[in-house]
């Protein structure tokens, strides 16, 4: 215990409990001293210990107090999570429940919060894909013309976002007037935005936190982007035939041009062993070998839509004539049916869009008319893959996007 008292000169000071010498009894330290006048042998800091008959010794925690199972009662256990929430987000078709059709909805899915999907953010009068992103930890979404920041309400277990927020949960930071948002992607410590107005007049816009500036302007459409080394890649519809390239700390006119007939970007672009491969929803997986661009693979029949890589290997997701089935390449072959989905369940007719999420393969399928979620065994991507939910968007909503986010969202 502390005990103020007056020094000879009439200030305050503590005396706290403390010993000199271990031998020769209490003494007290002047908290406002000289501590260079303090001696050698005298205790000037003890963390954690016990004082007895002038002697150390080990506080509780630090050594046993009893060998006896019942001689201590557990009074409370508390489950405290020391990572932010990790969740995967997706963009669907209309809004289960409500609509298979009508605008575009924001769904979450964790299989740690209840229910494992919540309908998050409806969007009855969006005419356009929306578009999901990160920068600066955070969660965005381009809409229609306007780019806006997600910031989800933190509901009771048990209860959907939507139920309580009603249809929104964002704030609009710009609404770029005669465009649409197409494309998003953090790079250089910039955030790109890909606008679209036409073929020939839609641009790119970046924002460093503050403000927005064009980037460039008159170009194609931007279908999505993606990243290679230090470059940022933009992808265009199959019939444009190119992607075009941007060095970090360059700006405007310093995107360049590489062709390649029939080349676009449907699902995502990815880097793989130091090269960059595109799906642009054709037969073929493109791929860019430095400012090379030649076609990686063809699966004759098939419509490839997405691609993801995952415990060392690259995962193509694609349909061939009603069948639901996912390629594999190693770095030197694909395997063009590593997973037949079909196979395992005849009512999947179709393979869309794949991600990877806490240790396991995602797919999102058609599955009997409706829509259908599917995940791998772990590593074991061959396995037999189970349903996460029978109907986790109403069975009909289908879903455009996939994005995982370990964050404050």
């Amino acid at each position: 215990m502390a005990n103020t008292k007056d020094d000879e000169d009439g200030k305050r000071f503590e005396f706290r409990t403390g010993v000199g010498p271990l031998l020769e009894g209490w003494r007290g330290h002047k908290r406002d001293g000289d501590p260079g006048s303090v001696l050698p042998p005298w205790v000037r800091l003890a963390i954690n210990v016990n004082i007895r008959n002038g002697e150390f010794s080990s506080r509780g925690g630090q050594s046993r107090y009893t060998s006896s199972p019942l001689a201590g009662c557990i009074k409370f256990l508390y489950d405290y999570h020391c990572t932010p929430q990790h969740r995967l987000y997706m963009v669907s078709t209309g809004c289960s429940g409500i609509s298979a059709s009508v605008g575009f909805s924001v769904i979450h899915f964790d299989y740690e919060q209840d229910p494992a999907f919540q309908r998050a953010i409806y969007y009855d009068g969006a005419t356009a894909v929306p578009v999901l992103g990160v920068f600066d930890s955070r969660l965005w979404l381009g809409v229609d013309t306007f780019l806006k920041e997600i910031v989800f309400i933190q509901v009771p277990y048990g209860t959907e976002n939507l139920a309580v927020s009603g249809d929104s949960q964002e704030r609009t930071l710009k609404s770029f007037t005669g465009f649409t948002v197409s494309a998003l992607k953090a790079f250089d410590a910039k955030f790109f935005i890909g606008l679209d107005a036409g073929a020939g007049t839609s641009k790119f816009v970046v924002f460093d936190g503050v403000s927005f500036q064009d980037d460039l302007t008159g170009t194609q459409i931007p279908t999505g982007f993606g990243l290679y080394r230090d470059w940022i890649i933009a992808g265009y519809a199959s019939a444009v035939g190119k992607i075009s390239y941007r060095p970090a700390g360059a700006a405007g006119t310093a995107w360049t041009d590489v062709a390649a007939a029939g080349c676009g970007q449907a699902g995502k672009g990815v880097s793989y062993k130091d090269k960059y491969y595109i799906a642009n929803g054709s037969t073929q997986v493109f791929q860019l070998d430095n400012t090379t661009l030649t076609s990686s693979t063809t699966i004759a029949s098939a419509v490839i839509t997405d691609l993801e890589v995952a415990n060392g290997f690259l995962y193509a997701f694609y349909t061939n004539t009603g069948n639901a089935r996912i390629a594999r390449y190693d770095g030197t072959s694909w395997t063009a049916i590593h997973k037949d989905l079909t196979a395992q369940d005849a009512t999947i007719t179709a393979c869309k869009k794949g991600i990877w999420y806490r240790g396991d393969l995602y797919a999102s399928v058609t599955k009997g008319g409706g829509e259908g979620f599917y995940r791998s065994p772990g590593t074991s991507t061959t396995g037999t893959w189970t349903i996460v939910d029978p109907a986790p968007l109403g069975g009909t909503n289908n879903i455009r996007q996939f994005i995982a986010l370990r964050g404050r969202a």
